[in-house]
């Protein structure tokens, strides 16, 4: 495989973006290899219908950057990276893009290893691994979820425990006395929000931009303390913790100051690169606005811990929902240093 410009990738060259073109069959895909200091880049594949080719490039250049960051304060032995694909993930999917996939990825000679994102499960990872054998996290019994999954929700579930604890300054807290707002319920965010059920939450508010997967979860609950509101209106709910599971750049000038104004304290979720640009700003803005914020690249790296896992050939349940379940310490060592330095815990994360 071979980049726009027709330059054979090779190992003098992995760290940056690649770009991979079949314009016979329309088919385009970004790989970004931001870091691999550490071991191999390990990051999902993204596929989305972006605005243009500089899109998806500039996607897939931010996405393997929290990676790194993701990796790396995870303690795992990979760098950071990212595959983006341009294309509908409804209805461009077929044998040609597995095909263009695998020998894309092949042309990084292993640098690059890929699991599930937005828009890419596990069946389109099986597909894949026909053609390559640089992908982890497969579905046990080929079904279309993974343990990636689970693992996310559980680590961003132990990071809620120790955020709550870090404002309540104890170390025993009841999930029922804090009001949520969850943002997204697709496979990461409908975990997300069993959890927070079978943890004790008695009072949410849900929202996704297809209402059938909020009606999907509302079933779920045995009480009336879950309300199903618009995806408009997710930043003005009067509530505790806003919890966002869908797209990243939320966290904007104007939906920050609309958390504010809805009393929101805390913001700690799965989404990937929840900050807009320049994410320095808003860090300092949610601060300044009293907003405690888990960073993204902290409390939703359970997925990418139990593909680590994976890759050692040794894999044990118990031992990587332990290494998952470590994210809670750590997030409330970030809090309670950030809180020492009176600075966002986004840049103690960073440090």
């Amino acid at each position: 495989t071979r980049n726009r410009k027709g330059k054979k990738v090779t190992a003098q060259n992995l760290i940056g973006t690649h770009e991979f073109v079949d314009l016979k069959r329309g088919l385009y895909a970004f790989v970004t290899i931001d870091d691999i200091t550490l071991g191999p880049a390990l990051g999902g594949i993204r596929m989305s219908s972006y605005r243009d080719l500089d899109d998806a490039r500039y996607d897939s250049m931010r996405l393997a950057r929290a990676m790194t960051r993701k990796n790396a304060v995870a303690h795992l032995p990979n760098g950071g990276g990212k595959m983006v694909i341009v294309g509908n993930p409804q209805t461009d999917k077929r044998e040609a893009l597995y095909r263009f996939v695998g020998e894309s990825i092949n042309s990084l000679k292993g640098a690059y290893i890929a699991a599930v994102d937005v828009g890419w499960d596990s069946i389109d990872l099986a597909a894949v691994s026909a053609h390559s054998p640089h992908v982890v996290g497969l579905a046990r019994q080929g079904g279309s979820s993974s343990d990636t999954e689970e693992m996310t929700a559980v680590g961003v579930l132990a990071g809620i425990r120790a955020l709550l604890a870090h404002i309540a300054q104890t170390n025993e807290v009841s999930l029922k006395d804090w009001y949520f707002t969850l943002q997204g319920i697709g496979k990461v965010g409908r975990h997300v929000g069993v959890h927070l059920y079978r943890a004790g939450a008695r009072q949410m508010c849900i929202s996704d931009v297809l209402e059938e997967r909020a009606r999907l979860l509302k079933r779920v609950y045995s009480h009336e303390g879950v309300k199903i509101i618009h995806p408009d209106t997710v930043f003005d709910q009067r509530s505790d913790i806003f919890v966002p599971c869908a797209r990243g750049d939320i966290l904007t000038n104007e939906t920050i100051e609309r958390l504010a104004n809805a009393d929101v304290c805390a913001i700690a979720g799965s989404a990937n690169n929840q900050l807009a640009e320049p994410e320095e700003r808003m860090a300092e803005l949610l601060h300044e606005r009293h907003i405690l914020y888990v960073p993204d690249f902290v409390i939703n790296a359970g997925g990418v811990v139990d593909c680590a896992e994976k890759l050692t050939g040794n894999y044990s349940p118990a031992r990587t929902q332990k290494r998952v379940l470590e994210i809670g310490p750590r997030v409330r060592d970030i809090l309670s240093r950030a809180e020492a330095k009176n600075c966002s815990p986004y840049f103690i994360a960073l440090a």
